[in-house]
């Protein structure tokens, strides 16, 4: 079957060539989607290149909602350099999602056509982004933020053993609002930057605990520059106490801001550990409450105290002697 290419006219005047460029542009970008994803959306609006993706928004026509779609892109220098490493690390992403925000991935939508690769996922957007449209930090749960961003570092450290290292930026921390969950993505960013550092050292994951901690108080509003002012204090104790007088000008929840003290702490000892926070989420979820013995119940107009001998006693107060003996 002979692929069909979409033409557009030559421009004639000036503005034509503008308008000419915007489009013929728009149309390479979109090259690199496989067929079926193409006829499965409209309105495609590019977002952004990765290492070795590009993102965009799409409406879909089955769902008429707007997804994000992800497409490997092969005119990238990552994918030029190791292909198999791109491809992979791409499926790879994808994948990872699936197994843990399921409802967050359209599995139907995963597609291979040669070299194209694509998927598409519920709409998200790096907290970079979410900045320059003005969203307000205080709407996102920072310990979703916090456990999640983690729980894939640990992954990535200790289960794939992607690098030596992970990259941590606020333009690799994708927030999916209609699940509440938070991915890192565009791994090859971690590979090229320990190639570069030459990394033959493992992180335990500290350096990324602190990292992400930084993150969060820049998605908080705090520069960079004015954190790099206090990692420069050379006493702890003092560096303690602006760190205490940093998060006292952050309007978070009194956990979220121990949780980040524990994170952005110079004593590797005392630092959050890797998969720490999620553990800690999970068991909160699975406690059972203890019910009270001394909680009063009603059972056929008589109250009593479900574990007492006495309350049951009451409970039998009023039968028959008849009754009582055959129980």
């Amino acid at each position: 079957m002979e692929e069909t290419k979409i033409e557009i006219a030559k421009p004639s005047t000036l503005k034509e060539k503008d308008e000419y460029t915007v489009v013929a542009k728009q149309l390479d970008n979109l090259e690199c989607l496989p067929p079926k994803i193409a006829l499965a959306y409209s309105d495609f609006k590019f977002i952004e290149d990765s290492e070795y993706y590009r993102t965009f928004e799409a409406v879909s026509k089955t769902h008429n909602e707007t997804h994000t779609v992800r497409a490997l892109n092969v005119a990238s220098s990552f994918y030029k350099a190791d292909p198999s490493l791109a491809s992979t690390l791409f499926v790879q992403e994808f994948l990872r999602l699936c197994v843990a925000y399921p409802q967050a991935a359209f599995i139907e939508s995963f597609e291979i056509n040669g070299t194209k690769i694509a998927y598409a996922i519920q709409h998200c957007q790096p907290l970079n982004h979410l900045l320059e449209k003005k969203f307000n930090p205080k709407d996102i749960n920072i310990e979703d933020l916090l456990a999640d961003v983690l729980s894939d570092v640990s992954f990535l450290l200790t289960t794939l053993k992607l690098s030596s290292s992970i990259s941590i930026e606020l333009q690799n921390i994708n927030y999916i609002k209609s699940t509440s969950s938070f991915i890192l993505s565009d791994w090859g960013k971690s590979v090229k930057d320990a190639k570069a550092n030459d990394g033959t050292m493992s992180s335990d994951g500290t350096s990324e605990v602190y990292t992400l901690g930084t993150k969060v108080l820049e998605f908080h509003g705090i520069p960079k520059e004015e954190f790099k002012e206090l990692e420069l204090l050379k006493k702890d104790y003092v560096y303690n106490g602006a760190l205490d007088a940093v998060l006292t000008h952050i309007d978070l929840p009194a956990e979220s801001r121990e949780n980040l003290k524990r994170m952005l702490t110079r004593d590797v000892s005392s630092r959050m550990k890797l998969g720490e926070l999620k553990k800690e989420r999970a068991s909160k979820k699975t406690e059972v409450p203890a019910i009270s013995s001394s909680k009063p119940v009603s059972i056929l107009g008589n109250s009593f105290n479900a574990d007492t001998k006495s309350s049951t006693e009451g409970l039998f107060a009023n039968l028959p002697a008849s009754r009582k003996e055959a129980l």
